[in-house]
């Protein structure tokens, strides 16, 4: 049962455009939530939205900021150069319990967290992570990012959300998707608006290191 929600749940639709500096994204939350309107200039976010459905987001596109109901495309789950860079050195867990160790890159600089996990997110980003995709025998070394995007269906009349991590290795890489909980898409939604590594004090990894 977990291996089939592993591989089937449906990414939640994305679209985009750009007018002139800004560059609009439209992207689909969990069912009972909705669609989100996001603005960027210059690689920020500058205003976001909440709407019911599709129709109203791209509506209020074009009533709030002039982008035509044709300038929308649709886009695929990857990482995107303006948000934070979510490398993922290792997934285990300590005598403080489950976490992530990330390295994370923000404007030209890198700061590694501890980012606490939830039994749910743990065992599906610990199967992810160590999930070797390509050839073995070639040496090269894998490296994992974790996307700001994340995705979801109903299963068994239940929303059930997915997060995403990006494999590299060499030239080649595929996205892996993996249960999550709400708590790590809040969490992701919420780095999405991280300006600085400086905003990242709390879960600088050598804190709880040296705690």
């Amino acid at each position: 049962m977990e291996e089939r929600t592993f591989r089937k749940l449906r990414p939640f639709r994305k679209l985009k455009a750009e007018i002139g500096n800004r560059r609009f994204v439209i992207e689909e939350d969990l069912p009972d939530i909705g669609w989100y309107l996001y603005v960027f200039e210059g690689g920020r976010c500058v205003a976001d939205h909440l709407q019911d459905t599709l129709q109203i987001a791209k509506r209020q596109a074009l009533d709030d900021y002039g982008v035509p109901l044709d300038a929308w495309r649709g886009c695929h789950m990857t990482r995107n150069k303006h948000e934070p860079f979510l490398r993922v050195l290792e997934v285990a867990k300590d005598d403080l319990g489950r976490y992530a160790k990330i390295e994370v890159t923000l404007g030209g600089r890198t700061r590694t967290i501890r980012w606490g996990l939830d039994s749910t997110t743990y065992r599906g980003m610990r199967k992810a992570f160590t999930t070797r995709l390509f050839d073995s025998m070639s040496g090269a070394k894998y490296e994992y990012y974790l996307l700001l995007g994340y995705g979801g269906r109903d299963v068994d009349g239940e929303p059930r959300p997915f997060a995403v991590l990006e494999t590299v290795q060499a030239h080649n890489r595929k996205n892996i998707e993996f249960p999550c909980s709400e708590l790590l898409v809040g969490n992701l939604k919420w780095f999405r608006n991280v300006s600085s590594v400086d905003d990242l004090d709390d879960v600088d990894w050598e804190k709880f290191e040296s705690g």
